[in-house]
C-alpha cells in the first residue's frame, strides 16, 4: 500500500510541474505579444510614449530596414536617437535605444545590439559605404546635414576596442580610415 501512495504522489508532482511550466510559457507568450506591434511605426510611437517624447518634438527621422530588423534615427531637438526594432512572430518590438548629441565627432556608441557613429562633415557626402572590420554598416541621413552609420550586431561579434572603420566613396576608394576608433 505504501508503494502505491508514493507512486500517486509522483504523478501529482509531475502534473503540477507540467501545469506550472505550461502556465509560464503561456504568460511569456502573452507578454511577448503585448510588447509587439503590427508595424515599425506603431512600435516607434510606443517608444516615444515610454521615453516621454512628444511627436511634435521630432524634427526629422529616417528608417532603414534590414531582414528582420529596422533602425530609426530621429532628431528630437538637441538630441539624436537611434532605435533598433526586431520583427518576431507577433510583430515588431523594441530591441535597443541610444541617444547621441549628433556633434559628428569621431566617437562611437554601442548598445547591446547596435554600434553607431557619425560620418564626419569633411567627407560626409563623399562617403557611399562604411565598413566596420570588413562588415558593411547602414548609412542613415537626416535633413541633408547629418549622416550616421549603424551596424546591427545582435551576436556581439564586433569588439569596439579593436575597430577598423573605413569610409568608402562611390568609386570604391577609401576616403578615410579610423583604426581603434
Amino acid at each position: 500500500m505504501k508503494q502505491r501512495r508514493f507512486h500517486f504522489n509522483k504523478k501529482v508532482i509531475l502534473t503540477v510541474i507540467i501545469t506550472l511550466l505550461m502556465l509560464y510559457v503561456s504568460l511569456a507568450l502573452i507578454e511577448t505579444k503585448s510588447i509587439s506591434f503590427s508595424s515599425v511605426e506603431e512600435a516607434f510611437d510606443n517608444l516615444l510614449v515610454l521615453e516621454n517624447i512628444k511627436q511634435d518634438d521630432i524634427v526629422d527621422k529616417t528608417i532603414s530596414k534590414n531582414d528582420n530588423y529596422a533602425v530609426i534615427l530621429f532628431d528630437a531637438g538637441n538630441r539624436f536617437a537611434f532605435a533598433l526594432f526586431e520583427e518576431n512572430s507577433f510583430g515588431w518590438r523594441m530591441g535597443s535605444y541610444s541617444t547621441s548629441t549628433g556633434d559628428n565627432s569621431n566617437s562611437i556608441s554601442r548598445t547591446s545590439s547596435l554600434i553607431t557613429g557619425w560620418i564626419p562633415d569633411e567627407y560626409a557626402f563623399d562617403t557611399e559605404k562604411v565598413l566596420l572590420n570588413d562588415n558593411e554598416a547602414m548609412i542613415l541621413e537626416l535633413d541633408n546635414n547629418n549622416r550616421s552609420w549603424v551596424f546591427i550586431d545582435t551576436e556581439n561579434e564586433i569588439q569596439t576596442d579593436d575597430l577598423n572603420i573605413r569610409f568608402i566613396d562611390i568609386a570604391g576608394n577609401v576616403v578615410n580610415t579610423n583604426d581603434n576608433y
